[in-house]
């Protein structure tokens, strides 16, 4: 076997598999149109019954869950959707109930359906009497709440907002007047506000009292006050008295809404208890039909057990023959390799250049092998020319473009602060015109050193933008950070000690950096980012040069 070629291996596997296949199938062929004149007569007569009946019971149980649900929920909107659908409940139940009655006649007379059908269709016409109830009333509701939520909201901002300012400039009454006002008007509101979070009657005519008492009582105590204070709290007062009276008060809505809770729970409770038995019912009911199918299968059990023997002994047989076959020709010597191959494909298709190619075989996938290998070393080579400056080492302008752009789209995961650096060694061509490129390539490759040097954490990049000008990458670093690490960087590039004679602003090397610092919060393109630093950087050059100016 070990001079096959990968072909042949599978041409000689496949063969033999189907061959035993084949024999399978022609047992099988023969054991299926006996057990098929068996199970008709099953599916025909008793699997339509046995799946209305466990239909009837999961849609009672979800009628039942959803009054559940109706009874528990404290939203009106809510409660209005779940009413609709209920009411689709009711009409599934009556038809699957009806159903039962025509194809199940003796089962389900003796069950007693007759008397739930009969039920069941009043309770769907008092359902969608209900409804409409509800609905009318909880569309007016609803309504008013969202006037009186925005009316509450207002308030109380425009409360916590002046109050405390009536207290600065009501110099003409004690101070103790003045706390009372404010502490009057801050209990008000907040007892307005907690209306809506009741479900007790008592508690809600409570608040409505204290809330009526501190109404009266703000306004007899605005009436002996400046008239400042008398005119803010006359229109306070204005804004606040259709909450505290009338048929749109928030007292009378909260009461509305837990009344018309109240009805929808009596309502409910009693139809529940004719969902139960439905419920109960339909359990009985599935149990005998699950009953009737077993036992008119049990003798087809016995008459299909000879069969089965006989192809069970046959399908192990050839199953392992096969099994052997497959592990030994296919799976060992194809299968496998080819998925470790096609995962060194993979991953070096995503530039993952470690990857594990084991020696290769004398045949086609040894060949593929070996051309992967040198795939691989080429990939290496390309890459790392892709995204490196010859001269520095650093990463080149691509490079540079590709990790801003990723740092960029993760930034509002991080929720930070992020900071770009453009340094350019100043007066870079007159350098290179007195001391030659040999000596200007030097100057580079010491400032990129110096780069380097400072590029301290692990998400931090430099690179060579191009020319005498580079670019950093601080991710998760304050502009105040920033302009330190860039102040830092010039001075240690000052510190290197490089003539430059032609420089007009020292007489060694130097650079002028511009810095420039986004949030988080600002959707910013890669190319804008680029130019705030260059705008930064402008700035830098037009102040003298050798020095750091930031934009953030």
């Amino acid at each position: 076997m070990g001079i096959l070629g990968v072909k042949q291996k599978l041409d000689l596997a496949f063969f033999s598999i189907a061959s035993f296949s084949i024999v399978i199938m022609v047992i099988a062929c023969t054991f299926m149109i006996n057990v098929g004149v068996l199970v008709e007569g099953v599916s025909s007569h008793l699997v339509p019954k046995l799946s209305l009946a466990s239909k009837l019971q999961k849609t009672s149980e979800k009628t039942n869950l959803l009054i559940d649900k109706i009874s528990s929920n404290e939203s009106n909107a809510r409660k209005i959707e779940d009413l609709i659908a209920l009411e689709k409940s009711w009409s599934e139940l009556i038809a699957i109930v009806s159903q039962v009655q025509s194809r199940i006649n003796g089962l389900s007379d003796r069950i007693g359906f007759t008397d739930e059908l009969d039920s069941l269709k009043i309770i769907h016409a008092d359902h969608g009497i209900i409804r409409d109830v509800v609905f009318d009333h909880s569309n007016a509701i609803i309504g008013r709440e969202k006037t009186h939520e925005s009316m509450l909201r207002l308030i109380r901002i425009y409360d916590d907002y002046m109050l405390p300012k009536i207290s600065d400039r009501t110099v003409d009454i004690r101070k103790q007047g003045r706390d009372n006002i404010y502490q009057a008007g801050n209990d008000l509101s907040n007892y307005l506000l907690s209306v809506n979070s009741e479900d007790k009657s008592q508690v809600i005519n409570r608040l409505k009292r204290r809330c009526l008492m501190l109404f009266v009582s703000l306004q007899k105590m605005s009436e002996t006050s400046s008239l400042e204070v008398r005119l803010f709290m006359r229109d306070w007062l204005a804004r606040v008295s259709p909450l505290l009276r009338g048929n749109s008060s928030v007292f009378v809505l909260r009461l509305d809404e837990i009344r018309i809770g109240n009805v929808i729970n009596k309502q409910f409770l009693l139809n529940q208890s004719i969902v139960i038995s439905l419920e109960k019912k339909a359990e009985i009911l599935l149990v005998e039909m699950q009953k009737s199918i077993s036992e008119t299968t049990f003798s087809a059990h016995q008459r299909i057990r000879s069969y089965v023997y006989v192809l069970a002994i046959i399908s192990l047989v050839s199953i392992s023959v096969s099994a052997v076959l497959v592990w030994s020709l296919v799976h060992r010597n194809v299968i496998s390799r080819l998925l470790h191959t096609s995962e060194a494909i993979i991953k070096l298709s995503r530039g993952n250049i470690d990857i594990d190619i084991s020696h290769p075989a004398d045949d086609e996938l040894g060949q593929m092998q070996i051309a992967l290998e040198k795939l691989r070393e080429y990939v290496i080579r390309v890459q790392t020319a892709s995204k490196t400056d010859s001269l520095t080492g650093l990463n080149n302008r691509g490079s540079f473009d590709s990790l801003l752009k990723m740092e960029l789209g993760s930034l509002a995961d991080t929720a930070r602060e992020m900071s770009l650096l453009m340094l350019d060694i100043d007066y870079f061509k007159n350098y290179n015109d007195e001391y030659g490129h040999v000596k200007g390539d030097g100057c580079i490759q010491a400032v990129s050193e110096v780069l380097q040097n400072h590029c301290r954490r692990d998400g931090d990049v430099v690179a060579r933008y191009g020319g005498e000008e580079f670019v950093m990458i601080l991710p998760a670093t304050s502009n105040e950070h920033a302009v330190n690490l860039a102040e830092s960087i010039r001075l240690a590039i000052q510190d290197l000690g490089i003539p430059h004679i032609k420089s007009l602003a020292a007489k060694c090397v130097t650079v002028s950096v511009g810095v420039s610092t986004i949030t988080f919060h600002e959707k910013t393109q890669p190319e804008d980012f680029i130019k705030l630093a260059d705008i930064a950087l402008y700035k830098a050059k037009n102040s003298g040069r050798n020095c750091v100016e930031s934009l953030s």
